[in-house]
């Protein structure tokens, strides 16, 4: 509904990761006084802009750490924004404790891996499943997909039966 706004990029812009956080910032500068909480990813510098955006318009800032905490951490400015943050989302409980270690005191929330877990007896049977792997993400330099296809078909070598899916915009 009107509670949640997502902040397109223009096609034309995509292929660049610079370009698109540039025309991010700016439109989330410009929209966030309309907002009632900011969301940022930890990829690239999303965390950052929203981080900015929540000081300049007094809004709070939910970050969503969803590369290893350490890694954030140890970046300067992904770690004023992750440890300045209203709340924090983790991709489980080592990286709660991991975060809380390292004197994060606000609510932190894990968003569970939403694939399932083959060992699970409850959940499909991996020859049920149409895929074995999905990437999700636009086709970028960045993300290397040339060199995760060279590893998936040295996986096809010994697992003819593997499939993948990519999911996202680019070509």
């Amino acid at each position: 509904g009107k509670k949640i706004q997502w902040i397109p990029i223009p096609e034309v812009i995509q292929g660049s990761a610079f370009l698109g956080d540039l025309v991010r910032m700016g439109r989330l500068m410009a929209g966030a006084s309309k907002c009632d909480v900011l969301i940022g990813c930890h990829q690239e510098f999303h965390g950052v802009i929203a981080r900015l955006a929540g000081l300049v318009w007094k809004k709070p800032v939910l970050q969503m750490v969803i590369s290893g905490v350490d890694w954030v951490y140890r970046r300067p400015l992904f770690r004023d924004a992750m440890m300045s943050a209203s709340a924090c989302a983790v991709r489980g409980p080592l990286s709660q404790q991991r975060l809380e270690s390292l004197g994060y005191s606000r609510p932190i929330e894990i968003i569970s891996n939403p694939m399932p877990d083959p060992q699970d007896g409850s959940r499909e049977r991996h020859e049920e499943r149409i895929h074995d792997l999905v990437a999700v993400g636009n086709f970028a330099a960045i993300k290397d997909y040339p060199w995760m296809l060279e590893i998936f078909a040295e996986a096809r070598k010994s697992l003819p039966r593997l499939t993948l899916a990519i999911v996202g915009l680019g070509s």
